[in-house]
Formats: structure tokens, C-alpha cells, sequence
């Protein structure tokens, strides 16, 4: 018991959050929660589209937030560098320490979990005052992007509840449905090297671009390009960790 405790003691962790970041946090979730609900209720009161076309933007903006979803985590997982300024620390650095010790994004609040994706989410709801709802074309678009909004808006947070064991019943029962991402599903993405079922929100999408191979191929097209490798920083972190506590280096230690 005593040699487990030392063993995931040593593994990184997620980054704390100071209380600046948790008042911009708080800040950007209610925010998008109210051009949200704003440009949903403005919709709804001069909604002419059909109800077959309605059915179909909202299921085109759902699977679109799952596919961009996965793009995103695929490109996090597989690109870049925690020294980049900014984006390292803040965002790769948290999709290195996740595969590494997943466990502990359950040590996140919900507030630090949804922050960061409400404020892009909060950006677009702002462009969206900019689109005309007087015809039928763009009552779709709008439908489309709110739904895609609303999607990608809780990405993260379906994620998290992805690991929890037990998550609370209405959650369970989602996931057993297939409605939202469950953990027996997203485990597959959790096995060592991590290259596939990156979509989360939820998970719609992995199946197929898992039979198509779609990642892989991107990554061929991208070391073929560039001579990029995928995962480069990733397999050097996992290969630190192997080694014996005196005899790491500080790339994983003293800053997480």
C-alpha cells in the first residue's frame, strides 16, 4: 500500500488554479450560459424552419462539436510542446499529465474543468448577434451553431464524468444509453498509446473515424510534410516516468 502511494504521489498533476482564474472561470461560464440561452429563447420566438430541417441542424452541430472535439484532442495529444508559451502549459500540459495520471482530473472543480471552453464557446455566441434570423437558411445555421455551441460548452465536463466509477444515476443512465460518453467507452482511448477514440461529446463519431483511420492518416500526411512525429514529447514524458525517482530529469518534476 505504502509503495502505491509513493507511485502516484510521483506522477504529474494538473495545475492549481489561483483565484484570478477562478473569478475569469466563473465569469466566462455564466456568460455563456446567458448568450446562450438568449440567442436559444430569440430562435424559438421567430423560428419558421420546419421541424424535419430543425431535427437535422441540431443533429449536424451535435456530431460537428463531436468530430471537432476529437480534432482538438487529437491535436493536443499528438502536437506541440509544454514549453510553447501560453498554450503549453495552459493546455498541452494538461492533455500530457492526463494520459499520464488521469485519475486526477477528478480533482478538478467544475468551475476549472468548463472555464476555459465556455470562453471560446462565449465568442462565437458574441458573432452570432452578427447573423440575420429572417430567413429560412440562416434559422438552420443558427440552430446548427447553438447546438454545436451547446455541445462543445460541456465537452470537458462530459469527459470528466467519462471517468468517474460512479457517476450519479442520471449521468449512468445517459452513458448506458449511449447518449453521453461512458467510461467502459473512452477507456479504449486510455490504453497505452493512446491513438484512438479521441471524440468526447459523445463520442458519436469515433467508430467511424476509427474504421477510416482518419488520425493515422492525417499523421502520415503530417511527418511526411513536415517530418513531425506524433506523440515525440509524449513517449519522452512516459519514458522519464520509467526511470527511478533519483534518476529522473525536471522535466516532470517540481512543475506540475
Amino acid at each position: 500500500m505504502g509503495n502505491q502511494v509513493r507511485a502516484a504521489s510521483a506522477l504529474p498533476k494538473h495545475q492549481g488554479v489561483g483565484t484570478g482564474r477562478k473569478i475569469y472561470s466563473v465569469i466566462c461560464i455564466v456568460l455563456a450560459h446567458i448568450l446562450l440561452f438568449y440567442h436559444t429563447l430569440n430562435l424559438a420566438i421567430q423560428l419558421e424552419i420546419g421541424w424535419i430541417w430543425l431535427a437535422f441542424s441540431l443533429f449536424a452541430g451535435l456530431l460537428t462539436a463531436d468530430f471537432v472535439t476529437g480534432v482538438i484532442h487529437w491535436l493536443a495529444d499528438s502536437y506541440g510542446s509544454t514549453k510553447l508559451p501560453f498554450i503549453g502549459q495552459r493546455i498541452i500540459h494538461s492533455f500530457r499529465v492526463h494520459h499520464i495520471n488521469p485519475a486526477d482530473f477528478l480533482r478538478r472543480t467544475f468551475v476549472d474543468t468548463n472555464g476555459d471552453t465556455c470562453f471560446l464557446v462565449s465568442l462565437v455566441l458574441v458573432g452570432m448577434f452578427l447573423i440575420p434570423l429572417s430567413s429560412i437558411p440562416m434559422q438552420a445555421l443558427s440552430s446548427g451553431l447553438l447546438a454545436f455551441l451547446g455541445t462543445a460548452m460541456y465537452s470537458n465536463q462530459l469527459h470528466k464524468w467519462a471517468h468517474m466509477r460512479k457517476p450519479n444515476r442520471v449521468i449512468r443512465m445517459l452513458q448506458q444509453l449511449g447518449l453521453i460518453l461512458s467510461d467502459e467507452k473512452h477507456g479504449q482511448h486510455h490504453t497505452y498509446p493512446h491513438t484512438g477514440d479521441y471524440c468526447v461529446a459523445p463520442g458519436w463519431c469515433n467508430p467511424i473515424l476509427e474504421r477510416l483511420r482518419f488520425f493515422r492518416r492525417m499523421e502520415a500526411v503530417i511527418q511526411k510534410c513536415t517530418g513531425i512525429r506524433a506523440r515525440a514529447e509524449e513517449d519522452t514524458m512516459f519514458d522519464e516516468l520509467r526511470r527511478p525517482p533519483g534518476e529522473r530529469g525536471g522535466h516532470t518534476e517540481g512543475k506540475h
